[in-house]
């Protein structure tokens, strides 16, 4: 007897929106005066009409394309709202952590700066050791242990509830 591992079934985007009838009447409207005014040129260039058409069809290509831009502004809005990215439906972000260098120098102000500075800077020179920053800080000097315990604690609170922040 073979098992068929079940299917995992992906969230599928939401249903495009429709046209809102504003971007409809522009896109149609600003096309309808925007082919009127080609015809006016055209008439124009062969000299079937009087050279009077030649600025009605500039002063009709003008309010052509002040209705023909904000119609496809609004068309490509729309598409682009309808691509939602595939991150978009998968699950929630996991909450973000406060380094514990940040804590020990923004929130505890047990150290500054500088002297996180140099304990990372140690960090990196001990790399193959693995050495924790904590650990690092409490042997320089910088920290004391209960310090450095605390900023844990408090990073470990942000992990279980994220609304401790």
């Amino acid at each position: 007897m073979t098992i068929v591992p079940e299917r995992v079934q992906r969230a599928s985007p939401p249903p495009a929106p429709p046209w809102p009838p504003l971007v409809w009447a522009a896109l149609v409207v600003g096309g309808a005066i925007f082919l009127g005014a080609l015809g006016a040129f055209a008439l124009t260039w062969v000299g079937m009409l009087k050279d009077t058409w030649w600025w009605i069809g500039g002063a009709a290509t003008a309010v052509a394309a002040a209705l023909l831009v904000p119609g496809l502004r609004g068309l490509r809005a729309l598409h682009r709202a309808a691509a939602v990215p595939e991150s978009a439906h998968a699950a929630p972000r996991a909450p973000t952590i406060p380094m514990l260098g940040a804590l020990l120098v923004y929130r505890y102000r047990a150290i500054t700066e500088a002297q996180l500075e140099a304990a990372l800077a140690a960090q990196r020179k001990r790399r193959r050791r693995r050495q924790l920053l904590g650990d690092i800080l409490v042997e320089m000097g910088y920290a004391t242990r209960r310090q450095v315990d605390e900023a844990l604690e408090y990073q470990r609170s942000c992990v279980s509830t994220p609304s401790a922040r």
